[in-house]
């Protein structure tokens, strides 16, 4: 996706406040990666290199976004401090990056 792209996306999502208008931003976003099994999910540290939400080829699924939100907050009450965390076969988020992705699938249920 290029960047004036991305911006548009991210003014569309951020604009949306009804059901028409929300369910009318699937044909925008990604789709949502289909995996017959969870992905595996990993806590990632330090600087490295972090995927845009906004330009990745598929979106984890919900279920996969709210166990990495887990991950995270577990690691960070056990006094660890994750930059993020990643997803196998989709890239590595920082963690300000999982509403977005969870943003996306709820534009995926608001259109079925």
């Amino acid at each position: 996706m290029m960047a004036s792209q991305q911006t548009s996306l991210q003014v569309a999502i951020a604009k949306a406040t009804t059901r028409a208008e929300v369910a009318a931003l699937y044909s925008l976003i990604q789709k949502a990666a289909s995996r017959s099994l969870s992905a595996q999910l990993k806590p990632i540290y330090g600087n490295l290199p972090i995927s845009d939400p906004f330009s990745i080829a598929e979106h984890p699924c919900e279920s996969d976004i709210r166990k990495a939100n887990k991950i995270i907050h577990d690691k960070q009450k056990a006094g660890e401090n994750p930059s993020g965390i990643e997803v196998q076969g989709i890239g590595q988020f920082a963690e300000k990056a999982l509403p977005i992705l969870q943003r996306f699938c709820a534009i995926a249920d608001t259109y079925r």
